[in-house]
């Protein structure tokens, strides 16, 4: 459920890490598990960080009852607001060429010319289209983040000032790819992200 509002989620991918056993939620936020004591758990949901689940140091008994809490990319509260050091932009072309990155547990195993059949069918299978869908979604919460952070410091450097409320509705606004970031200098980043800034502004009111 939503940490915030406890809301339910019904499409959060669930992945034992190590293998292609990935599924979602029902649609009353609920999921049934049988895993060895040594297995962790990932769940990933678009806009909310992931959540990495790990019985092994506590799991005594055959069966437990959990309630898990997600947590927004990006949360503020109503009376106080956490404002963070913008990244160095160094730092933030590492986060950049690492963008589109597939996660060891996501890949598709090597599994030989011999076994072709197999692998046809983890790619048509109901797994195979969901390990996809998940990696999708760890792409595109990636770029969101380093779009937060690439703000973060044209705001600190006076570039633009985008309050930061609104970070995720101008990545909506401008919806930039991966590929991008991946194919151009950060100044060409720069001033595109600063003309879809000012149409956005103008738009918003935020002049």
């Amino acid at each position: 459920m939503d940490k915030d509002s406890d809301m339910v989620k019904s499409d959060v991918l669930i992945n034992v890490v190590g293998s292609s056993e990935d599924f979602f939620t029902d649609a009353a936020g609920k999921f049934v598990l049988y895993i060895s004591k040594k297995d962790s758990v990932k769940l990933f949901v678009q806009g909310y960080k992931t959540f990495k689940l790990y019985l092994g140091d506590s799991a005594q008994r055959k069966e437990y009852f959990v309630k898990l809490k997600l947590e927004h990319l990006t949360a503020t509260t109503g009376k106080a607001v956490l404002i963070r050091g913008a990244k160095s932009i160094k730092q933030i072309e590492v986060d950049i060429s690492h963008l589109g990155e597939v996660p060891h547990e996501l890949e598709t195993p090597d599994i030989g010319m011999t076994s072709l059949i197999s692998l046809l069918y983890d790619q048509f299978s109901k797994q195979g289209r969901n390990r996809e869908k998940l990696k999708e979604q760890m792409f595109e919460n990636n770029r969101r983040l380093v779009m937060n952070e690439l703000y973060r410091f044209y705001n600190y450097y006076d570039i633009i000032k985008l309050p930061e409320k609104n970070f995720e509705d101008f990545t909506n606004f401008h919806q930039l790819p991966i590929e991008f970031f991946q194919h151009n200098t950060y100044y060409d980043i720069s001033v595109t992200i600063k003309a879809y800034y000012k149409k956005y502004a103008a738009a918003k009111g935020l002049w």
